[in-house]
This record gives C-alpha cells, structure tokens and sequence, in this order.
C-alpha cells in the first residue's frame, strides 16, 4: 500500500502544484520589488512628480464644492413662514455633516489645507447663523413648526 508521501513527493499536489515552492517565489518576488522600491526611491519620485495628487487636498476640494452648494441653497431659502420647516431642517443638516466631513479631514503639516478648512467651517457657521435667522428669532420651536414641505 502506498503512502501519501509515495503518491506526493516533496509535498507537490496533484497538477505539480507545491505549496512550499511556491511561497518562495512569492517572497522572492516581493523581495525583488522591495529592493527595487528602495534603490530608486519611487515613493519619493512620485511625490516630486506630483503625478499623485494627496488624498486630503482632493477630499478638501470636494468638501469645499459642497459648501459652496450650500451657501447657494442656504441664500436662495425663504422662510415666509418663521418656522423650523423640513427644508430648514435638511439645510440644518447638511451644515452639521460638512463640519463633520471637515473635520475628519487629515491636516497635519499642511498650513495650506489647515487655513482651508478653516475658512469652509467659518463658512458653515455663517451659513448656520443665517438659517437661525430664517427661523424663530428666539430659536425656540413652537406648535407651528411641525415638519412642513
């Protein structure tokens, strides 16, 4: 009777597949690549480039599209009414989210995406305080301010 050992030498499975060979060239290959990375310093060559853009400055740039929408919404918002409606609310919302987004937003280092920031979230406040003025003037809900189209 013939062993597992018989029927796969050098622990090669059927189809000429071994598992400890192939880990080998794995880790040559990676090696390889390592070594090469360092030797030319691509990291460093793609940031001189400027071929890649930073992921914050792109991030930044949309969050600031984003507010700009905002302020036209938050400007072109008439509230007859003086009441807390659910288009008040929403753009209530979308102030609260964008200061949240902004501030996830890595900056370390970066005086220029830091003053960015800045001046979207000073944005934002002005645009919340605009709102509270669209509303109640005490800011307070009252029985008419159920949620209206």
């Amino acid at each position: 009777m013939a062993t597992s050992n018989d029927n796969f030498p050098d622990e090669t499975l059927i189809g000429g597949y071994n598992p400890r060979k192939r880990k080998e060239e794995v880790e040559a290959k990676l090696k390889k690549a390592l070594d090469e990375i360092r030797k030319e310093n691509i990291h460093l060559k793609i940031q001189q480039s400027g071929e890649v853009e930073d992921v914050s400055t792109m991030y930044l740039a949309a969050k600031m599209e984003e507010v700009d929408e905002l302020k036209e919404e938050v400007e072109a918002y008439k509230n007859e009414a003086r009441h807390f409606t659910k288009q008040y609310r929403t753009l209530q919302g979308h102030c609260g989210k964008l200061q949240t987004d902004l501030d996830a937003i890595d900056v370390s280092g970066r005086d220029d995406l830091r003053a960015t920031r800045k001046k979207a979230l000073n944005t934002i406040d002005q645009l919340t305080q605009q709102l509270a003025k669209k509303g109640h003037d005490d800011g307070k809900i009252c029985p008419g301010c159920e949620v209206k189209d």
